[in-house]
């Protein structure tokens, strides 16, 4: 196994902030051997593909990675907000768990649910809570 290179491919895993942008800069000494580079995360901004295209190398991403849990966690955010989840979780750690909150939980019934955007977060969203929230 080759730990200082010339690499073939290289794997970018998440948790890479400190390192970004992944760039000319930091990716120009992998050439001329590295065809491939693979990002462990379901977003590309970081990356400069335009330029890695121009070098002919390859990139791809796991965009479907967690589209199934950041959907969920719209859905779970946007109902903590109609619930007022914080001020809820606030007075029950402060053992009056039912003062402040009467009348500041709204249901969302009959409330229409937006989605800017269709990429995998928003299709898997679409197809699991539209005409669902309000079904009972």
């Amino acid at each position: 196994m080759r730990r200082d290179g010339p690499f073939d491919a290289v794997i970018v895993r998440i948790g890479t902030i400190v390192f970004e942008p992944f760039d000319a800069e930091m990716l120009s000494p992998l050439l001329p051997d590295c065809r491939i580079i693979a990002s462990a995360s379901a977003g590309y901004n970081e990356f400069d593909v335009d330029w890695m295209t121009r070098n002919g190398i390859w990139f791809c991403n796991s965009r479907n990675a967690v589209s199934e849990c950041t959907a969920d966690m719209a859905i779970f955010l946007i109902l903590a907000v109609l619930k007022n989840a914080s001020v809820a979780e606030r007075c029950a750690k402060s053992g009056v768990w039912r003062q402040g909150i009467e009348g500041v939980s709204r249901s969302p019934r009959g409330m229409v649910l937006g989605i800017i955007g269709m990429g995998s977060i928003g299709k898997v969203g679409s197809r699991r809570y539209v005409g669902r929230i309000h079904a009972n």
